[in-house]
């Protein structure tokens, strides 16, 4: 199948390679030994090694093409699944072209447009150079963003009333997000807005029992859109519930754990290359999910894209804690990355791993070792924000490298033992 798509766009896929090898100092060096004018279909295409996270966190700027001011770039970070916090840059108009298709889409299927009312979930908002938390946000009357560090049952007749007064026409939002939000309304008998006809669920791994119970509550269709910080959307399910990749510019390759290419229908690491963007230009990237192609044998819907199937992905995990309401591990997220923009990133790795309702451990892996004491000052600051050094242990320990899972490759940065 990715066959397929070498043969009809070879000649964008070498453009993107010749410009990233001209004007990005990173490949320069990584393709020293290749001659990328032979890189003629997908075979030759292969002879490119692998790009791994570790390596975005070492390379740092180098990874910036030369064409581009790295200050009037749009800066993001990766959302912690893995555990390596890493910055993704973005030149402006690229970020915003590179979801075209995916509004092209959510019309096609479900009728939504850009003009249409949004509820949607933060883990924070950026602010300058800085972060913030707060409970609601209400962006030119048109999104309404809630906090999930705050999503518990303190919060959710508030949350529900704003929701009301707001009447989305749209929701998008994480699997366990819409979870506890619908099993409130369910739990209290309360009606949902009529105004609603769309929910998008991203994010996270969504299961079939999340799926079915946030449907029953709101009645209305339900899509899982693939994607990430890296690349923005990739695919997204239509109507009749396949995952198509929707984007011819973004290549998706599924390997095994050799490297090697896997049959359609067999599952399979997820490798992208993002032809999106030019400013910090991924190719052949371990993106650190799993999947599969599925053969599109004439979907109803009529698109003649590949499907795609996520195996393992992303799972947003909640904190127990004794006498309280469970609270969404997001919540080590939003600290951890409030702290490293103090300390210009020097955090590389972190894992938080609940031992017991009162023993926490905290893995940290930085580049500065002399900012331990400061960082582990800073911890306990924000925390307690949340209460969380309230009749809690922490044991903190600075490790050179936290270990992937060796079956899903990946680092969960919230592990609950109980």
């Amino acid at each position: 199948m990715i066959s397929d798509m070498f043969k009809t766009d070879m000649c964008n896929i070498k453009n993107y390679i010749n410009n990233a090898y001209n004007n990005v100092p990173f490949y320069q060096k990584f393709y020293s030994d290749i001659d990328i004018d032979k890189i003629v279909d997908y075979d030759s295409f292969r002879q490119l090694p692998i790009l791994n996270k570790s390596q975005l966190q070492d390379s740092n700027s180098s990874y910036i093409s030369k064409l581009y001011n790295i200050n009037d770039l749009r800066i993001g970070r990766t959302s912690g699944s893995t555990g390596r916090i890493l910055s993704i840059y973005w030149d402006k108009f690229e970020f915003f072209k590179s979801n075209k298709e995916l509004w092209r889409y959510r019309n096609q299927f479900y009728g939504i447009t850009a003009a249409d009312k949004l509820l949607t979930f933060h883990p924070y908002l950026n602010r300058d150079k800085d972060i913030f938390n707060p409970k609601i946000s209400l962006q030119n009357n048109s999104i309404l963003s809630m906090s999930l560090v705050d999503l518990n049952s303190i919060n959710f007749e508030f949350y529900y009333e704003k929701m009301l007064e707001f009447e989305p026409v749209w929701i998008l939002g994480t699997a366990s997000a819409l979870f506890l939000f619908s099993k409130y309304i369910k739990d209290n008998n309360l009606k949902t807005p009529r105004s609603i006809k769309y929910i998008e669920l991203m994010g996270e791994y969504l299961s079939e029992s999340y799926r079915k119970f946030i449907r029953e509550t709101f009645n209305v269709p339900i899509a899982n859109q693939y994607g990430s910080r890296e690349t923005n959307a990739i695919g997204i399910e239509c109507q009749y519930g396949n995952m198509h990749h929707m984007n011819k510019n973004i290549l998706v390759e599924i390997l095994n754990d050799n490297d090697n290419p896997v049959c359609d229908g067999e599952e399979g690491n997820i490798i992208i290359t993002n032809m999106m963007n030019n400013a910090m230009p991924l190719i052949r990237y371990r993106l650190g999910d799993r999947g599969k192609y599925i053969e599109n044998n004439d979907c109803k819907c009529c698109s003649n894209r590949p499907i795609l199937q996520i195996t393992a992905g992303r799972v947003t995990d909640r904190v127990i804690l004794e006498n309280r309401d469970p609270i969404n591990a997001v919540v080590f997220w939003y600290v951890i990355e409030k702290i490293n923009l103090k300390y210009n990133l020097t955090i590389l790795q972190f894992q938080v791993i609940q031992e017991s309702l009162h023993l926490f451990s905290l893995k940290l892996s930085i580049k500065d070792e002399t900012l331990e004491n400061i960082i582990v000052k800073d911890f306990y600051k924000e925390i307690g924000v949340y209460n969380l050094n309230d009749k809690i242990d922490w044991e903190i320990s600075f490790v050179n490298e936290i270990p992937f899972d060796t079956k899903t490759s990946k680092l969960k940065y919230f592990i609950c033992k109980i």
